[in-house]
């Protein structure tokens, strides 16, 4: 403990946040009054205890970074060790303490103070800050053989990954209506998996990201509540990702190989090695990937393919690893066409970080990790093939994606994505950094055609992500990079964890493989930007409708039933571009109801132009098809320097004017952006 080589790194970063954080509060306090001449009119106590605070912080965060290398620091510090130690005689009181330190974070959100103590970016990091200094002060106490910076980073992570999932629940509400434009879509497309359970007939199944829609569905199996289904969802967002992480922290606990190897992060004590399974590196490295995973996001069907790969292969068993292969690309295949490759290439990548070459030949070596890839990827397709046969759809509706225009100024700052995609993707460089440290170091250690393998798997990965970004519908944020997260995420735990294998030559034996250490304050910059990211989600916003009172609400739904009633007629189906989650849910009644022209499926369709489905609707437009359609309120407004401007110029010509042709809006609920239109 009094020998830990990490604490002067945890000082200095314990100070400089402790430095900057308050003064950033009190400059975001401050800037919100400048000028208003409000500052007197909304003082209060708890404001100026608040402030008073800060101030106090910041002063000794200030003094501590002038003392940190004077002997006054290291008493300091010693006193704080004598503290530790006679905390430490609370015993089974300390993982108490340690558990309601867990809770304060979001019971703070459900307080009225969640305003005041979270309702800034610089706030929420000073407040994860100070209890993660809490806990270090507490787990010292409690487990004084794990390293503080362990601790510190450790409880950074885990109160970070309770930001992401504070931010999932938000979207947990009882409110019927839509909580985001594409909502009514999810529970649609998951109701037609059992549509003959849900609307007494069979449907077509959903045409896009069918892995999704029927994980989704699972929960019509056991409720047909709403905010059921949106409590599925949230737990299948968080889920997924954890056991992807879980499953990539798993594969550094072994009994022939316990992790010691990064000292920055552990300690050599039997005991620890006891407690957490071979050291805690795999729990940093659990936290650390299941909050990276969620910069893009990563969306939870497509990462599972990732998980059944992490999870079950092993390079010394080859036909076990071929079947584990085949089977997360049959699920890729339902999922999404730039993950058809992942599963092989994921295999492929793993036997390159874990068997050396030696003196095999090349093709020798590289026989195995090819058929994995080239299986997964057959495998893909073939799943692919399959659904669409069986979906019940024409073959011309599916590949949308392919046949959508680019839009290259999106790799630049614009409207639709602030810094750009070429510049927003700059937050993944330091983990790269950090790698490219790693391999130069001891890069004499492993063969070329290894180091090769694993750069190019990065560099396509980056590039086909950055293309997919640039297709019309995409670049609003970093979730067209998803396979090129997991590819990084693995890659750099491996180099963080020592598990690249080093080549087995005589150059190589008996050198200590602590060499390829990558130095402390890279890994810190490694963990700090997903903290940061987790922080600047915002999980105290509302979304509209769910601001809604049960009364309007159901004032609401009458509303529109009341049209429905006096309009829709058995031979003239209702169609409900938007809100259409009402009829899934049966919170509106309809003699029938038209299955096609779905708001998300329609602005696909839109997109990539698809002169089938188009010309479609607009033929059953000119039939007056329809008796009612409920809709978005249609302005045919287009717009010029705007986020996703191209895809609402695209929408209007594709669907809102031709609509407006031939049919006029009759009724519109302002508050819930509903509109019903009848044939002219």
């Amino acid at each position: 403990m009094k020998n830990d080589n990490s604490r002067p790194w945890l000082s200095w970063l314990v100070l400089f946040a402790g430095a900057m954080l308050p003064a950033l509060v009190l400059i975001d306090v401050v800037s919100a009054w400048a000028g208003t001449g409000a500052f007197l009119g909304k003082y209060s106590p708890k404001l100026a205890i608040l402030m008073g605070g800060l101030i106090l912080v910041e002063l000794l965060g200030l003094a501590g970074l002038v003392l940190v290398s004077t002997p006054l620091w290291k008493k300091l510090l010693r006193g704080l060790d004598a503290l530790a130690d006679r905390l430490h005689r609370l015993g089974w009181l300390l993982p108490v303490l340690s558990a309601g330190l867990w809770l304060a974070l979001p019971l703070a959100f459900f307080d009225r103070l969640s305003g005041l103590l979270l309702g800034g970016f610089y706030t929420r990091l000073f407040v994860v800050w100070g209890l993660a200094l809490l806990q270090l002060l507490v787990w010292r106490a409690w487990r004084p053989s794990i390293s503080p910076l362990a601790i510190f980073c450790g409880a950074l992570l885990a109160y970070s990954a309770v930001f992401v999932g504070l931010f999932y629940l938000n979207g947990v509400a009882a409110t019927p209506f839509m909580l985001g434009w594409s909502e009514a879509s999810r529970y649609y497309n998951a109701s037609l998996w059992f549509s003959r359970q849900v609307y007494g007939i069979w449907l077509p199944l959903p045409e896009l990201h069918p892995s999704r829609y029927l994980l989704q569905s699972l929960a019509f199996l056991f409720s047909d509540s709403i905010e059921v289904h949106r409590a599925w969802q949230v737990f299948l967002s968080l889920a997924c990702s954890g056991l992807t992480a879980w499953a990539l922290a798993r594969r550094f606990k072994s009994k022939d190989s316990p992790l010691t190897p990064i000292s920055d992060f552990t300690t050599n004590s039997p005991a620890l090695g006891r407690e957490l399974g071979g050291g805690v590196a795999p729990l940093l490295i659990g936290l650390w990937a299941f909050v990276f995973f969620f910069q893009g996001p990563i969306y939870y069907h497509l990462i599972l393919s990732a998980f059944f790969v992490l999870v079950g292969f092993d390079r010394n068993h080859f036909w076990r690893s071929l079947i584990v292969v085949v089977l997360a690309s049959l699920w890729a295949g339902i999922s999404r066409i730039n993950w058809y490759p992942v599963p092989g290439v994921l295999a492929a990548t793993l036997y390159l970080l874990e068997e050396p070459k030696g003196r095999r030949p090349l093709l020798r070596y590289l026989t195995a990790p090819a058929v994995w890839a080239a299986a997964g990827l057959a495998a893909a397709f073939a799943a692919n093939l399959a659904y669409v046969a069986f979906s019940g759809n024409p073959p011309e509706v599916f590949g949308s994606a392919l046949s959508s225009p680019l839009l290259w100024y999106r790799l630049k700052p614009n409207p639709t994505f602030g810094p750009g995609v070429l510049v927003g993707s700059l937050v993944l460089l330091p983990v790269c950094l950090a790698m490219a440290w790693g391999v130069l170091r001891t890069g004499r250690r492993w063969n070329f055609t290894r180091l090769l393998g694993l750069l190019t798997v990065l560099a396509v990965f980056y590039v086909s992500g950055v293309i997919v970004s640039l297709k019309v519908g995409g670049g609003g944020d970093l979730h067209n990079l998803d396979n090129f997260i997991v590819f990084e995420a693995v890659i750099a735990a491996y180099l963080a964890c020592n598990r690249f294998a080093f080549e087995r030559t005589e150059e190589s034996v008996g050198q200590s493989i602590q060499n390829l250490r990558i130095p402390i304050g890279m890994l810190l910059g490694v963990m700090i930007l997903p903290i940061l990211f987790a922080a600047r989600i915002v999980p105290m916003q509302v979304p509209e409708p769910a601001a809604k009172s049960d009364v309007q609400n159901a004032q609401a739904v009458a509303w529109l039933q009341k049209y429905i009633d006096e309009y829709a007629k058995p031979d003239h189906p209702v169609l409900f571009i938007s809100a259409r989650q009402l009829v899934t849910f049966g919170q509106v009644k309809v003699a029938a109801f038209e299955p096609k022209y779905e708001k998300v499926f329609l602005m696909e369709m839109a997109m990539s132009g698809n002169p089938q489905y188009l010309g479609s609707y607009l033929s059953d437009l000119k039939a007056r098809k329809f008796s009612l359609i409920i809709s978005e309120p249609m302005n045919a407004q287009v717009q010029e320097n705007y986020g996703f401007a191209e895809e609402n110029n695209l929408w209007v010509k594709n669907v809102e004017l031709p609509t407006l042709v031939r049919y006029q809006k009759i009724a519109e609920l302002k508050d819930f952006s509903l509109a019903i239109y009848a044939p002219k």
